[in-house]
């Protein structure tokens, strides 16, 4: 008796725990997580991408794609390699990290190809070489500019 009356007083706490809305602001998660390398680029459609450069401008551009639930800085090492001899892109992907949250049609595939193929455009890169871990792994396929090849477009 004893026994299933701390079981459901456990349930309880964390159902409350569930129902408590903790999110910090926006505003105050980029002042904590962004640095003099974050960008952003407003989409059409109103959402907020999150992405750095670095490297060189002229060298061979790589775009490094985080895994679900995660972010750019997951390549804050791997980046830091790559740019001495590469041209260097990272992007939160749509949902997750500084880029934020929009609605449920963000995080398809379609739309995340979409918000690539922005970022792409606006810093004129024609090809790439895509990297990608978890999720970010999984989307150099319903890019439309990516073929088992290579991605170009």
């Amino acid at each position: 008796m004893i026994i299933a009356l701390i079981f459901l007083a456990l349930v309880l706490a964390a159902v409350m725990l569930l129902l408590i809305k903790r999110d910090l602001s926006p505003e105050l998660v980029e002042s904590i997580e962004a640095d003099q390398n974050s960008k952003f680029l407003r989409l059409p459609d109103g959402q907020r991408i999150h992405y750095q450069v670095s490297g060189e401008a002229g060298g061979i551009p790589v775009l490094l794609l985080h895994g679900f639930m995660a972010s750019l800085r997951d390549w804050d090492q791997v980046a830091e390699e790559l740019s001495e001899q590469f041209h260097v892109v990272r992007m939160d992907m749509p949902g997750m990290g500084l880029t934020g949250w929009t609605d449920h049609s963000a995080l398809q595939e379609n739309s995340v190809a979409a918000s690539i193929e922005a970022i792409l455009d606006f810093l004129k890169i024609d090809a790439v070489h895509l990297v990608g871990h978890s999720r970010g792994g999984t989307l150099h396929g319903p890019t439309p500019f990516c073929t088992p090849s290579g991605c170009a477009r």
